[in-house]
């Protein structure tokens, strides 16, 4: 039985990439594109996609696994930005203005990303320059999640910073039908990295919004619960 062709592999991940929302928004022709121009990379756990100021100009998308995207300052001290699940397109940035890499992005465990080079997709653009505009769009719904977690002019309660934090995470990844996950793969040592507190400080707010019926802990994991409540807890906050 002859094996499928490279091409072939990569048109079998459709159905999943079209269960995100800016790929499904995406006209036909660029979808199609972005399969076309693709090629699959398999990312060992542990292993970075890219690193901070590399000349990286490829679009990536998680099909299988996760990636973890942060942030190193000058302190060695690494500074979470999110995980990306299955469907999540990034490095939009770089391959929008071709400098480099504003962050780094690491396999968090064994992960298959679909990568377009910038080079190879730029002919196509250069003939649908209208499909620009898509790109841009993925940039902006980035753009869109990080204002969100600008606070106002004081700064926000710790509880108040981990109710929008695991808010945004839920609803970050893009899917097509704007469903939250309310199973979200993060330690608690991760989300106190993420907001700058103590893991002590992080753990008082989830029991906080334990007791409350918003969250259950789990080992590894933080769980939502009552979602029609979670809308009235962020007016409240």
């Amino acid at each position: 039985m002859p094996q499928e062709s490279h091409s072939e592999q990569i048109a079998l991940w459709k159905p999943t990439l079209l269960g995100n929302a800016w790929y499904a928004s995406c006209p036909e022709v660029l979808q199609d594109a972005l399969l076309r121009h693709g090629h699959l990379r398999d990312a060992a756990a542990g292993s970075a996609v890219f690193e901070h100021g590399a000349t990286d100009l490829t679009l990536y998308c998680v099909l299988s696994g996760q990636v973890q995207a942060y942030h190193p300052d000058p302190s060695d001290v690494i500074s979470p930005l999110g995980m990306l699940q299955p469907s999540h397109w990034f490095g939009e940035m770089s391959f929008i203005d071709a400098h480099p890499r504003s962050h780094t992005a690491v396999a968090h465990e064994q992960a298959l990303l679909l990568c377009v080079a910038r080079a190879d997709l730029l002919p196509f653009l250069d003939q649908h320059p209208g499909c620009w505009r898509d790109i841009a769009c993925l940039a902006v719904s980035k753009l869109r999640s990080v204002y969100q977690l600008i606070p106002a002019n004081v700064p926000l309660p710790a509880r108040t910073r981990l109710l929008k934090r695991l808010w945004l995470v839920a609803h970050s990844h893009g899917f097509k039908d704007d469903a939250p996950r309310t199973r979200l793969r993060l330690s608690q040592d991760r989300l106190a990295s993420t907001l700058g507190v103590t893991r002590q400080t992080t753990n008082k707010a989830l029991r906080e919004l334990e007791l409350q019926g918003l969250v259950k802990r789990h080992y590894g994991e933080v769980e939502l619960l009552n979602l029609p409540e979670w809308q009235q807890a962020m007016l409240e906050e």
